[in-house]
């Protein structure tokens, strides 16, 4: 795993525990409808990222809390699901099932 890779999830992570789990909660994401609420706000986020520009901290920050707010909307899917097709293969290619990690938390 690269460097910046390691950034960007260490990023999410701290977004996560100072910032998305106060403001929204599991509580209240796992209201939220998946193919509504999330992809318009992470639109939202994204729109505002492209007006500013990521010349500008605030329009990386923007591209950054897209990025978050989709993270939430998968561990919603988590949750809620329980299960989504193994990673590492083509959207629409199915080899069984990536299971819910009881014990941990995402992210943590």
């Amino acid at each position: 795993m690269g460097e910046d890779f390691k950034d960007a999830m260490a990023w999410l992570d701290v977004e996560h525990k100072l910032y998305e789990s106060k403001k929204f909660g599991e509580e209240v994401d796992d209201t939220r409808d998946l193919l509504d609420w999330f992809p318009d706000k992470v639109a939202m986020y994204y729109k505002r990222a492209e007006i500013l520009g990521l010349d500008n901290p605030l329009g990386r920050q923007a591209f950054a809390k897209a990025t978050m707010t989709a993270v939430g909307g998968l561990a919603t899917l988590f949750r809620q699901y329980h299960w989504i097709p193994m990673p590492g293969f083509p959207s629409g290619e199915l080899r069984g099932d990536f299971p819910k990690q009881e014990d941990s938390e995402c992210p943590s």
